[in-house]
């Protein structure tokens, strides 16, 4: 009975470290992004030629705090 149980730990171990090696081998895959097309993401410079930067409502001055 020893024996069974030995073997039913490796077994579980090995099928521990696949499932680990698999999420490490598609975290991977999603960091290096090779398979990934960012050229369909890519914004178009002239179509944003026309829309205007923030301005900011009011000037944040900390002199006032120090008075």
């Amino acid at each position: 009975m020893e024996k069974s149980d030995k073997v039913q730990r490796e077994k579980k171990a090995l099928e521990e470290a696949i499932k680990a090696e698999e999420k490490y081998a598609q975290e991977q895959k999603f960091y290096q992004g090779d398979e990934y097309d960012l050229k369909s993401k890519e914004v178009d410079p002239s179509t944003i030629q026309n829309i205007k930067g923030l301005e900011p409502e009011n000037d944040f001055d900390m002199d006032d705090v120090y008075d």
